[in-house]
């Protein structure tokens, strides 16, 4: 059962074990509703119709930007379930991959990893310049601080490696109080866009390319969830409390009005660590 004070005193303190609890007690809401190992957003196309398709749309187009398809080894930090990697091991066999989450729950229901190792992203047990691909696919908003995981990224990360994140973000229009339920829903740091730059660059690394996604991401996400309430409603509440649906389908229509306002963004950022340094 899930206890929205709880939630709240989690959501304030967000400590990796507050984390842990928040993605234990939520993640079976968005599991419920799409029926789905994996727990991002998605990235919806005019040919990805309902959550499923579009997860699995953010993960080929991931693992594309990050290069996998010339990679042999690499880490999946925040791998929660491990729904992305299971993709990335099918498009890319030849690629290994260790995950890596605080969160042992998570660990056990991520089958079929190469490798799975519960660990701090700010705390990886990798060797030195032993990994071609870093890999946090909406995870890194949690990681705290961000400055400590693009360290251990780049330390762990051969020359000439990759870093690769998806994660949500603040607008240009971001103020706490323009929100709404998300200020309790929004479960993660609200890093902006200067903050990650400020933390790749003072690590060493260098932005190789970056994209703004929010478009793909909120508002196709918002209305598949509108226009299909009815259905969700039944399949979430068959498990959980009502108020959890109706938390749930709030945040959904304040997550659109702020994607549309510029308060919430997602960006994807591609960061290569220099060949000639060593870290």
């Amino acid at each position: 059962m899930i206890n929205l004070l709880d939630v709240v005193r989690w959501t304030f303190r967000r400590s990796p074990s507050d984390i842990i609890r928040l993605y234990n007690s939520l993640s079976g809401v968005m599991v419920t509703a799409t029926g789905g190992a994996s727990l991002n957003f998605g990235l919806w196309s005019d040919d990805c119709v309902e959550p499923l398709l579009a997860q699995d749309n953010m993960a080929r187009h991931f693992g594309r930007m990050a290069d996998l398809d010339t990679a042999s080894v690499g880490a999946d930090v925040g791998c929660g379930r491990g729904g992305p990697a299971k993709i990335w091991q099918q498009l890319y066999p030849d690629f290994d991959i260790i995950g890596v989450d605080v969160n042992r729950r998570g660990l056990v229901e991520a089958k079929r990893l190469d490798l799975a190792v519960n660990a701090l992203s700010t705390s990886l047990p990798l060797a030195n310049n032993s990994m071609d691909r870093v890999l946090a696919l909406e995870s890194a908003q949690h990681f705290r601080p961000l400055s400590v995981f693009t360290n251990e990224a780049a330390r762990v990360l051969k020359p000439g490696g990759i870093l690769c994140m998806a994660i949500p973000v603040v607008g240009r229009q971001y103020h706490i109080s323009r929100l709404g339920m998300l200020w309790l829903t929004w479960t993660s740091e609200h890093y902006n866009v200067s903050t990650i730059h400020e933390a790749i660059k003072a690590s060493g690394l260098h932005i190789q390319y970056e994209e703004m996604v929010g478009p793909m991401v909120y508002l196709p996400m918002a209305n598949y969830y509108m226009n299909n309430r009815d259905s969700l409603q039944e399949r979430i509440t068959a498990t959980y409390p009502r108020y959890v649906e109706s938390i749930l389908y709030r945040s959904i229509l304040d997550m659109r009005r702020a994607s549309t306002q510029d308060v919430i963004e997602y960006m994807i950022i591609k960061c290569i660590k220099p060949s000639h340094e060593r870290i």
